[in-house]
């Protein structure tokens, strides 16, 4: 349906404008830096540059539409296309400054995150590796960069042992110790790899691949992942043994959210704490 209507809307476009090459232009410059995009992770910065196009295409729909009115024998016409304009215009600067509120609370919630991981961990050893569970999607892209940054240290790296997929409490993961570099992540009341943020960023390939990817951050995975389908536990060998100053472990705690309107409207946000690790016996304990 989305579709139709963006189909729709360009073909009106078409049809409104006079100057066809600028229009023309427009939806080029727009298709041409589009499609590429299509095919990486979603998210507004994929617009950045099909947005120059877009405006010369709104442009051009924009004047033609005002010399049409101008030329119409109907005058009225001209006054109510202006009071439809603005009418527009006071709409699109509404949602500019929601969109803008949004992504002020969403950062805000972001730098709280990384706030409690530097209390938790304010000098970390030489060479540290932060293995965080239930990893929050705010802090997902760019997380080991991002330590860096913030302790102003090229020897830290951080890895997401495993990713929520949602902003809200669903899907708690729950990670127990089965060794002395060995886990075992559980996630209780969902399976793994349901989202498109968890399957694109925990290790970017198919299942059949996930321990050859996962080679890629020092992880050794043991679980033998045939596909993506009703995953529900995942064993994972760590470079370091879990005893060591240089394995840091977090857990990402969102029990209070509910909704992405937690965060927005109610200022509240997922913190970071120490994972509390769980015997290997204690889920034989609660399976009986």
């Amino acid at each position: 349906m989305l579709t139709g209507v963006a189909i729709g809307l360009v073909w009106f476009g078409w049809r409104v404008s006079t100057n066809k090459r600028a229009y023309l232009a427009g939806l080029s410059w727009t298709v041409l830096f589009m499609a590429p995009s299509m095919m990486a992770m979603p998210g507004e910065r994929n617009m950045y540059l099909p947005n120059v196009g877009f405006a010369l295409m709104c442009c051009a729909a924009e004047s033609g539409a005002r010399e049409r009115l101008a030329s119409s024998p109907v005058r009225g016409r001209l006054a109510w296309g202006r009071r439809v304009g603005w009418a527009v215009c006071a709409l699109g600067v509404g949602l500019l400054m929601f969109e803008q509120a949004m992504a002020w609370r969403i950062g805000e919630a972001t730098r709280g995150v990384y706030a409690d991981m530097k209390k938790l961990e304010p000098d970390p050893p030489a060479g540290a590796t932060f293995f965080v569970v239930h990893q929050a999607p705010l802090t997902a892209v760019g997380f080991s960069q991002a330590v860096r940054l913030i302790y102003d240290r090229d020897d830290l790296s951080a890895v997401a042992l495993s990713l929520a997929p949602n902003l809200d409490s669903r899907g708690q993961d729950i990670a127990y110790r089965e060794g002395d570099r060995v886990l075992r992540i559980e996630r209780q009341g969902d399976v793994f790899f349901t989202s498109f943020i968890e399957r694109f960023l925990l290790f970017g390939c198919p299942a059949d691949r996930v321990a050859a990817c996962a080679g890629r951050f020092g992880l050794n995975v043991l679980s033998d992942l045939k596909s993506f389908q009703d995953v529900r536990a995942v064993r994972l060998e760590l470079p370091f043994s879990i005893d060591d100053p240089r394995t840091i472990l977090l857990s990402w705690d969102n029990e209070q959210l509910r909704t992405l309107g937690d965060v927005m409207w109610f200022a509240q946000r997922p913190t970071m704490v120490r994972c509390r690790l769980r015997a290997s016996g204690d889920a034989v304990a609660a399976a009986r």
